[in-house]
């Protein structure tokens, strides 16, 4: 534990509850993990520089903490004055709530933690290799023409491919984290950010290849005009739709209806989950669902009610994907804390594998068929 030499001049143990304290550590859990699957959705975006300051303003008032402290705290703890990176109040702040929720076995929570210290140092990094301006065809044809054996391609995504960096990086480190080793957090640190680097260095050498070479730029169905604005139009309309949920507390009771039907779900619950959307908490989540809801469903000319219904039981039934956020996994950690929010865990881990299902099925129903009737009114 490193040590401080207080006012009065004696040398006294400096610990992590100096500095962070975590009064609603549901509200921290669900912040961070909200947070970090909105901006691993934007990564899909050419150019796209990851938002962290917003997000590490209201950490900060979630941990009652203050830079000053933080920084303090650093240069006790992690010493090496000249390497800036150890420095960062960013980086101190998120490694010290790992190391909480680690300490309170909020593994999910704690890997989330580093998950957006994935994507604090992709986006200062990218601030750093793309300064003044990045152009859109050109990072989309640098990435079309990177190797297959790079990371950004071999992971499909650069979202895929911090996700994968920060579970590598969490496994090898996850043991040292809770014996709050210093030599080997730095040097997960010094890892961390230098293999990003290594492949956003790469792929940036590539992109400037191609602007240098002014050579024509194919562009894509995704880089159109009217596919940019089509996104643009889906991420207003899930906005306010999210909107009239969490500020407004509409509910759509007809939907209600249909969603338990379809799924067959316990009456007393349907009731109490549709009430609990109603909280401005849920409205990131809620509003990622419906994006993602409405980028597939485009797909669909002329969509009806049963449309949405069907596409719905479409996406509950994907296994798994490589992308780092769709429409099941966002749809599920908004279950999952609605359930906790109602106290209704404990059962809810009681259930078969089946009703499990049967309760994430009538979450997704009711929000598609809510949308549905939202955008259709």
């Amino acid at each position: 534990m490193p040590t401080i030499i207080t006012k009065s001049g004696s040398l006294e143990p400096f610990s992590n509850n100096d500095i962070i304290a975590i009064i609603d550590a549901k509200k921290l859990h669900s912040t961070i993990v909200n947070k970090t699957a909105n901006e691993l959705q934007y990564l899909s975006e050419d150019c796209y520089y990851p938002r962290i300051a917003d997000i590490y303003k209201e950490l900060l008032a979630l941990t009652q903490c203050n830079e000053a402290d933080l920084a303090k705290y650093s240069k006790i703890r992690f010493k090496n004055p000249n390497w800036k990176i150890l420095h960062d109040p960013k980086l101190t702040l998120l490694v010290l709530i790992t190391q909480e929720f680690l300490k309170n076995n909020d593994t999910a929570a704690a890997i989330a933690t580093v998950n957006l210290i994935s994507l604090m140092f992709y986006s200062k990094l990218m601030h750093r290799y793309f300064k003044k301006y990045c152009n859109d065809n050109y990072f989309r044809a640098a990435y079309d023409r990177l190797s297959h054996n790079h990371l950004f391609r071999s992971k499909d995504t650069i979202g895929s491919s911090i996700l994968y960096l920060a579970s590598q990086i969490f496994k090898k480190y996850k043991p040292y984290l809770e014996k709050d080793d210093t030599d080997k957090i730095i040097a997960m640190i010094y890892e961390f950010r230098g293999r990003i680097n290594q492949s956003l260095r790469s792929f940036a050498a590539k992109y400037y290849d191609i602007a240098e070479s002014g050579g024509a730029i194919r562009l894509t169905r995704e880089d159109l005009p009217e596919q940019k604005n089509l996104e643009k139009k889906f991420r207003q309309a899930a906005d306010d739709f999210s909107k009239e949920i969490c500020i407004y507390g509409t509910k759509d009771k007809q939907a209600e209806i249909d969603a338990q039907q379809i799924s067959k779900f316990n009456r007393s619950l349907s009731k109490e989950y549709v009430e609990a959307l109603s909280d401005i908490k849920h409205r990131e989540l809620i509003s990622l669902t419906a994006f993602l809801f409405l980028s597939t469903i485009q797909k669909t000319s002329n969509s009806t009610k049963l449309d949405y219904i069907n596409e719905t039981r479409k996406l509950m039934a994907v296994k798994a994907s490589n992308k780092p956020v769709y429409f099941k996994k966002v749809l599920t950690q908004l279950h999952n804390t609605i359930v906790q929010e109602i106290g209704r865990w404990e059962y809810f881990d009681n259930l078969s594998v089946q009703s499990k299902g049967i309760s994430r099925t009538f979450l997704a129903h009711y929000i598609t068929i809510s949308l549905y009737n939202f955008l259709h009114n």
